[in-house]
C-alpha cells in the first residue's frame, strides 16, 4: 500500500491532542507562582522555561498527529499508528460491533466529527479505531455501512419527555460540581461589584427569619435548587433531539444539542437490555431502557438508552420493535418478606444517627445554624432513601423465560433490572457472607458476555429457592 493512499486525521484531531494537555500546560504557571523571579534575566529565564515546555507539549501533539493515518478498504477501514511501536490493521466493517460519531460545538466550527469504531476483540476501555474526519466522511461510512437496509420501528422522545426525564435524573451535587468553575471566574472577573451583590443578598435572607425560615436554611435551599437547574439542563441538551431506530440489524441512537451523538450497534452484538426506574420515576410509571453492547461503556456517564421516561405501553413497543427481547417472567423469585430489615437497614442507622444528632444539638448547642440546618435537612434525603429501599425490596427478583434470564435489583438510588439472552451470560454465582451462612439466604450476582465483565447482583433471596432457579437457568445456558 503506497504512502500516499493513506491520509492524515482532520486537524482539529490536533487541537483535540492539546485540549487534553492543557493540564499539563498550568505547570509552567505555576512554576513562575512558586518561583517569583526577582530580576529581569529570572524572568526572562522562566519565561523561556516555560515557552520550551509549551514547544514540548504541541510538538507532542503534531508528532501523533502526523503518525496516525487511515485509509478505507473495501471490506473496512484500514489504520497506521504508534510513534515508538508502529501498529497496522484493518477492521472489517462485518466485524464492527458498535460505531458511534460525536461532534461537539467547537468540532462543528471545523467541520469535524469524531468516528469512534469497536469490535468484540477490542480494549475494554479503548477504542479499537479512534479518528477525527470530515463531516462528509464520517455520514459516507455510516451510509455504506447501512446500504440496503430498511427502517422498520422509530421510538422518539417528545420535549416534554426530555424535560420530564432531565428533572428526575438531576443530582444537585452534579450541577454544583459543573457551577464552581463558573462562580471561580465569576467573582474573580467582577471582583468587588459581585461581592458587595453577594453581601446585599444577605439581607433579603434574613428577612426570611420572619417567617420562620432561618437564613442557613435559606443558603442550603438555595444552593441546592440551583445545583439541581445546572444539572437538569446539562442532562436536556445532552439527550435533547432523542431518537432510536431498527435499521436492519442495527440499533441507530441518536441524541444531543450541541453535543450531538450518534451510535450504531448490531442487535447481536446487545449483551443485556436494561430498565431502569428511580423512586421518582416509579411513581409517574415511568421507565427507561437502554442495552449493554460492545463500546457501549467506554464513554463517561453513557447510558446507551433506547427509550426515555416511557409508560408502560410504550417502553413494550420501543422493545420489541429495536430490540426484539422477551421481558415477561416465566418464573420468578423475589426476596423472602423476613429480609425485609436487611434492605433498610443501613439508611435506617443513618438516619437515626442523623435524628440522635440533632436532638442532641436542640439541647446541648455545641454548633452553629449552618451545620444544625444542615444537620436538619439531611432527614428529607435519608428519608428518600428509605422509601426507595422499601420500593426495592418488592420489585427485586431474579427469573427466566424461554428465550432470556432476568436480573433485577437496586444500584444505587435506581432499580435496573437486566433482561440477558443465555448466550451473553457468562455464569451466574450464588454468593453468602457469613450472617448468611448460618440464615439460609444468599445473594444472586450474574456476569454478562461483556467487554468490561459487568456484574449485576439481586440480594437476600432464600438459598434453596435461589439454587433451583440458577439450575434452570444454567441449563438453558448451555442448551
Amino acid at each position: 500500500m503506497k504512502e500516499r493512499s493513506l491520509k492524515k486525521q482532520h486537524p482539529f484531531a490536533m487541537l483535540s491532542k492539546l485540549t487534553g494537555s492543557a493540564l499539563l500546560l498550568l505547570l509552567p504557571v505555576i512554576q513562575q507562582l512558586l518561583y517569583r523571579p526577582q530580576n529581569a534575566i529570572e524572568i526572562i529565564g522562566s519565561m523561556g522555561i516555560s515557552a520550551l515546555y509549551a514547544i514540548g507539549v504541541i510538538t507532542v501533539a503534531l508528532i501523533f498527529y502526523n503518525t496516525c493515518r487511515y485509509k478505507r478498504v473495501a471490506n473496512g477501514i484500514y489504520l497506521e499508528r504508534g510513534v515508538l511501536i508502529k501498529r497496522k490493521y484493518t477492521v472489517p466493517f462485518e466485524n464492527v460491533s458498535t460505531i458511534t460519531v460525536d461532534r461537539n460545538i467547537f468540532a462543528a466550527i471545523f467541520n469535524a466529527a469524531k468516528i469512534n469504531i469497536d469490535t468484540p476483540a477490542g480494549f475494554s476501555k479503548k477504542r479499537d479505531i479512534s479518528l477525527y474526519m470530515r463531516r462528509s466522511k464520517t455520514r459516507f461510512i455510516i451510509i455504506k455501512m447501512l446500504d440496503g437496509l430498511k427502517t422498520s420501528y422509530i421510538y422518539m422522545a417528545g420535549n416534554f419527555r426530555m424535560v420530564l426525564m432531565s428533572a428526575l435524573w438531576s443530582n444537585p451535587m452534579t450541577g454544583l460540581l459543573l457551577l464552581a468553575p463558573l462562580i471561580e471566574k465569576t467573582g474573580n472577573i467582577l471582583g468587588k461589584e459581585f461581592n458587595s451583590i453577594v453581601i446585599k443578598s444577605v439581607d433579603f435572607r434574613t428577612n426570611l427569619v420572619s417567617v420562620g425560615i432561618t437564613p442557613a436554611a435559606a443558603t442550603i435551599a438555595n444552593i441546592l435548587v440551583l445545583g439541581w437547574a445546572v444539572a437538569m439542563l446539562f442532562q436536556f441538551f445532552r439527550y435533547a433531539r432523542f431518537s432510536s431506530k431498527r435499521i436492519g440489524d442495527y440499533i441507530a441512537i441518536t441524541r444531543g444539542i450541541g453535543v450531538k451523538n450518534e451510535r450504531y450497534t448490531k442487535i447481536n452484538e446487545v449483551s443485556a437490555l436494561t430498565i431502569s426506574r428511580t423512586l421518582s420515576m416509579a411513581m409517574l410509571k415511568l421507565r427507561s431502557a437502554g442495552i449493554f453492547a460492545v463500546g457501549s461503556g467506554k464513554d463517561k456517564g453513557d447510558k446507551s438508552l433506547i427509550a426515555i421516561a416511557a409508560n408502560d405501553r410504550e417502553l413494550a413497543s420501543a422493545i420489541k420493535g429495536i430490540v426484539g427481547f422477551d421481558t415477561h417472567y416465566k418464573r420468578r423469585l423475589r426476596p423472602e418478606k423476613s429480609r425485609f430489615f436487611s434492605y433498610i437497614m443501613v439508611p435506617l442507622i443513618a438516619m437515626g444517627t442523623v435524628f440522635a444528632a440533632v436532638s442532641l444539638l436542640i439541647f446541648v448547642p455545641l454548633l452553629d445554624d449552618l451545620y444544625f440546618t444542615a444537620l436538619l435537612i439531611s432527614l428529607a434525603p435519608l428519608a428518600w432513601w428509605i422509601a426507595f429501599r422499601i420500593y426495592a425490596f418488592y420489585n427485586s427478583s431474579i427469573g427466566y423465560n424461554k428465550s432470556c434470564a432476568m436480573f433485577c435489583g437496586y444500584r444505587k438510588l435506581s432499580l435496573v433490572e437486566y433482561v440477558i439472552p443465555y448466550q451473553h451470560i457468562q455464569f451466574v454465582e450464588i454468593r453468602q457472607n457469613l450472617f448468611q451462612q448460618h440464615s439460609g439466604f444468599c445473594n444472586v450476582r450474574v456476569y454478562l458476555y461483556y467487554e468490561q465483565k459487568a456484574i449485576h447482583t439481586v440480594k437476600h433471596l432464600r438459598l434453596a429457592d435461589a439454587e433451583e432457579i440458577v439450575k434452570q437457568i444454567e441449563k438453558r445456558i448451555g442448551s
